[in-house]
C-alpha cells in the first residue's frame, strides 16, 4: 500500500514541477487562473477552462492541468 501512494505522491510533486515551470503561471503561484491561460491559449473558453476547474476554486492546479490537458481540454505545446 506504501508503494502506490509514493507513486501518487511523486505524480503529484512532479505535475506541481510542471505548473511552476510552463509559460501559463505567469505570477509562479503554482496555480492557473482563466487569465493566465488566455494570455498563452486564447482559444481555451471559459467553459472549457471551468470544466477542467475539478475543485471550482477558479484556477488549476497541476494535477487539474495534467488531467485536462490528458483529456484533451488544454493544449500542451506551450
Amino acid at each position: 500500500m506504501k508503494i502506490p501512494t509514493l507513486a501518487g505522491l511523486l505524480l503529484i510533486a512532479g505535475a506541481s514541477t510542471l505548473v511552476a515551470e510552463t509559460k501559463l503561471d505567469a505570477n509562479e503561484d503554482g496555480m492557473i487562473t482563466m487569465e493566465e491561460m488566455a494570455a498563452t491559449f486564447p482559444d481555451v473558453s471559459t467553459d472549457t477552462f471551468s470544466a477542467a476547474d475539478a475543485d471550482d476554486n477558479g484556477a488549476l492546479d497541476a494535477t487539474e492541468l495534467t488531467a485536462a490537458q490528458e483529456a484533451g481540454l488544454i493544449p500542451t505545446d506551450m
